[in-house]
């Protein structure tokens, strides 16, 4: 059985990293299965402020990120590195993208581009938003 300790490198780097301030997951808990990275599919755990990475449990995820061992290094060292490999077809994302794309970003090294994601209820139903923390707009 797959413990955090027996995660690749990769993936206990991104969950370590994980800031809660960084998304807003829009529920109590929510579970994202990584594969691709090595041995084994692991999943992370989200709840409350916590990300947990453990082996996978077997359940449908709320969210897959797949990717090759290679891509999950670049993401570990570099979170655009992550969004490139998506628009690339290097990193898959099913289920949730909300929750896809939020975990990398509330896993970005702190010096990364500072994007927040959050949920905003509209009349029409709820919407996931982005912005970014710190530095000029972009226009």
């Amino acid at each position: 059985m797959a413990t955090k300790s027996k995660a690749p490198a990769t993936l206990r780097t991104l969950t370590d990293r994980y800031d809660a301030e960084a998304f807003e997951v829009g529920r109590r808990s929510a579970r994202i299965r990584l594969a691709g990275a090595g041995q084994g599919e692991f999943d992370v755990l989200l709840e409350g402020r916590r990300a947990t990475l453990g082996p996978a449990n077997g359940d449908r995820p709320d969210a897959v990120l797949q990717a090759d061992p290679q891509t999950w290094s670049e993401i570990a060292q570099d979170v655009r590195g992550g969004m490139e490999a998506y628009r690339r077809g290097r990193l898959r994302i099913r289920h949730d993208l909300h929750l896809g794309v939020g975990f990398l970003a509330a896993t970005a090294a702190s010096d990364a581009a500072g994007l927040r994601f959050r949920h905003v209820d509209t009349a029409r139903g709820r919407i996931s938003t982005r912005r970014r923390a710190r530095g000029r707009p972009r226009c």
